[in-house]
Parts: structure tokens; C-alpha cells; sequence
């Protein structure tokens, strides 16, 4: 358990959504074609890979895993749908799937993975979300992205989907090269249409280690902030409800599981590349499935970035997380916070109201639309105070 000032704060950053505990994240790092723009570690779905990595997740989740509670499990990728049903079902014999006290269980896929009898599959595990890689319903876009199915396969899934009773995100991307503000306001328009419960929409950035930056550096567009502008104005008239930078939902539909992350909870990562902040640690696996199974079957985990999980970067970093979400943090929390801060975050918070960056109401600082858009530059500024 944290402390009980980390309690607090995380308490009074996230209202009632904060009482979910513990999550689990499981990477899947199989992927048959690769996005332009991904730079996600990701291997060839190779039969004898994926029963190597089956084997080693069973014997990770017993070395680090096991004895623990989980509310929510969160399978991402690569592609979780490159995984066969068997594959699953192997899954859900160790795994915490019949824990009573999970609220949540998400799986990632990709239009082209969903079947019907994945989705039976699914229903019979309880599985109870899905998010579903769509990134546009244009074909041009799509293409510009590096991605190989059609607006249909993505409309058709999702068709399949509703067939059962999962809550669904889709995510999207905007800023893609070429795409115009018209051409996203569709994609708005048809996601809208057919009703999701939940939207992610993302600014394309392009990574160094991706094809699209590799290939050559793309001419992006330079009004990203109309892009941003003309997502969250639509979808709010649609009631979507607006809960962080890039996460939109009906009402009761956040992702939990996210939502503990950004509150600075804990959770296990499995998996090759996975990251974990769980028992007072904070570490990432080796993203190399070779090199991550043979540390697993050594019973030594490979590791990277491995520190401890104080409290003075719990601070910080839940002030930060907490300038990306629309419920801001209390004012009680900032100044349980000051304890580990070498400058004033009054001020500084002072500062951001009246740059109009945050909005004091109800005990809570919260971002302004202007603040969302530049919570890079407020963190950096939170992070000074830090220092």
C-alpha cells in the first residue's frame, strides 16, 4: 500500500475512480505488419515463438505476480489479437481472471484480428473491453499510416463487436501527412455515427525508430492545435465526456485502468518491454523476447530503468499526470506535495491561473483547455520545483 499522503493525492486527483487497485498489463509483442509510424517493440507471430513466450508469461506472472490482487488487466501489443483462441485459453488458466475483485479486463485489436470466435471466446472469459486499433475510416490515411486493411474491415469488426456485450474504444489518429481538417472531421463524424463508448484520439508523432521517420521525415501539418480544437468541441457536443488529454467516454465509461496509472497506482507488467511500478519498484523488461525469456527462465529477470518508488517521485509525478487529466489535482494534494518540493507550488500554480493555464473551483486546480494542450510545458515547469 502507499503511504498515506500518495493516498490522498491520488484520492482527491481522480474522484471515485481512484479506488481501483492494482492493475495488471500484459505485452503481447506480436505483430504480423508493422505501422509506418509504430515504434513499439513488436516480433513476427512465429508459432514456436508465441509457445516460448506463453511459457515464459505463465512463469513470470508465478515469480512476480502470484499472491497478488488485480482489479484491472490490460492485454496490449503488437497485437493481443495475433494470439489463436488456444493461445488464450492457456492464458486464462494462470492469470487472475476469476479474481474477485476484477472490475476490468481490456484486450487490444487490430480490425483484422477480430473474429467471431475470438469474440465468443472472449465473452466466455469475461473479458469486458475492447480497444480497437482503428486510426481512421479513410483509405488514403490509412495508407499514409502504413496501414494494410480498409475503412470496411475496420466498420465490419466493429459491427462484429457490438454483437456482444464488451464496452468498445476505438482509437484514432489526426495530423497524419496529407490528412486534412475535413477529412478528420469525418472520421469524427462516422466514429460518432456508429457509438462508441469510449474514443482515444491521438496526434501522430513520429518516433525515430519508426519506418515513417526512417524513410523519410514527413512534412507534418502545423495546426495541430485546430486538430485538437476540432476533436474536443465534437465530441463534447456529442456527450462525450473529456477526461484526459486524449481520452474521450460516455458517461461511467473511463478506462480504469489508465486512470490508476495516472494516479500513480501500481501495476504488474509482463511481458517482453512491459513496465511495471509495483512493490515499490519502478522497472521495464528488456524489450528483446529472446533475451526476456532467457532471463525469465534463469529466474532473473532482465530489467532496464529500475529504480526505487519513493515517495518525493510519486509526488512529482502524480502533479504532473495529474495537469494531463481533466479532474487537475486538489489543493490539499499540492501542498501534502510542497514536502518533497525545493520552490513553491502555490505560486507556481498561481502562476498557471493566471496564465490561464489551470482554474481553481471546488478545493482542485484543474487545467483550462489551454492548459491540456501545453501540459508538456507545464510539467516541465512542475518538475523544476522538483529539482
Amino acid at each position: 500500500m502507499m503511504c498515506a499522503i500518495f493516498t490522498a493525492m491520488t484520492d482527491a486527483s481522480f474522484g471515485n475512480l481512484t479506488d481501483c487497485g492494482d492493475g495488471l498489463y500484459v505485452h503481447v509483442p506480436f505483430c504480423a505488419t508493422r505501422c509506418a509510424y509504430c515504434a513499439f517493440y513488436g516480433e513476427q507471430p512465429r508459432r514456436q515463438d508465441i509457445d516460448a513466450y506463453l511459457r515464459c508469461l505463465e512463469l513470470e506472472w508465478r515469480m512476480r505476480g502470484m499472491g497478488g490482487s488485480f482489479e484491472t488487466i490490460f492485454f496490449g501489443g503488437g497485437t493481443p489479437g495475433a494470439l489463436s483462441c488456444a493461445d488464450f485459453e492457456k492464458i486464462s488458466k494462470f492469470l487472475p481472471i476469476d479474481d474477485v475483485a476484477l472490475r476490468e479486463w481490456t484486450v487490444e485489436l487490430s480490425p483484422a484480428t477480430v473474429t467471431a470466435e475470438k469474440l465468443r471466446l472472449f465473452n466466455d472469459l469475461a473479458v469486458t473491453r475492447l480497444s480497437i486499433g482503428v486510426q481512421s475510416f479513410n483509405d488514403g490515411t490509412l495508407a499514409a499510416m502504413g496501414r494494410r486493411q480498409l475503412a470496411k474491415k475496420s466498420l465490419d469488426a466493429y459491427a462484429l463487436c457490438r454483437e456482444f456485450d464488451f464496452s468498445i474504444n476505438l482509437d484514432l489518429i489526426f495530423n497524419v501527412p496529407g490528412q486534412t481538417m475535413q477529412s478528420w472531421e469525418k472520421d469524427l463524424e462516422l466514429a460518432i455515427a456508429i457509438g462508441p463508448d469510449h474514443l482515444s484520439t491521438y496526434c501522430l508523432t513520429v518516433e525515430a525508430e519508426a519506418l515513417l521517420w526512417k524513410n523519410e521525415k514527413p512534412q507534418m501539418n502545423s495546426d495541430d492545435l485546430e486538430f485538437y480544437e476540432l476533436t474536443w468541441n465534437i465530441l463534447a457536443a456529442n456527450g462525450y465526456e473529456h477526461y484526459e488529454v486524449s481520452n474521450f467516454c460516455r458517461p461511467g465509461r473511463r478506462c480504469l485502468h489508465n486512470c490508476n496509472g495516472w494516479a500513480m497506482g501500481e501495476w504488474l507488467g509482463l511481458g517482453p518491454s512491459a513496465a511495471s511500478q509495483f512493490r515499490r519498484r519502478r522497472f521495464r523488461n528488456v524489450a528483446n523476447l529472446n533475451l526476456w525469456m532467457d532471463g525469465i527462465c534463469r529466474n532473473s529477470p532482465v530489467e532496464e530503468d529500475a529504480v526505487p518508488l519513493s515517495r518525493h517521485l510519486l509526488a512529482e509525478d502524480s502533479i504532473m499526470f495529474a495537469m494531463r487529466t481533466c479532474d487537475g489535482i486538489s489543493v490539499a494534494a499540492l501542498a501534502a506535495a510542497q514536502e518533497f518540493a525545493s520552490a513553491d507550488l502555490a505560486s507556481l500554480f498561481e502562476d498557471f491561473r493566471d496564465y490561464g493555464l489551470v482554474v481553481f473551483a471546488n478545493g482542485r486546480a484543474k487545467p483550462t483547455d489551454r492548459g491540456l494542450l501545453l501540459a508538456d510545458a507545464m510539467a516541465l515547469e512542475i518538475l523544476k520545483c522538483f529539482k
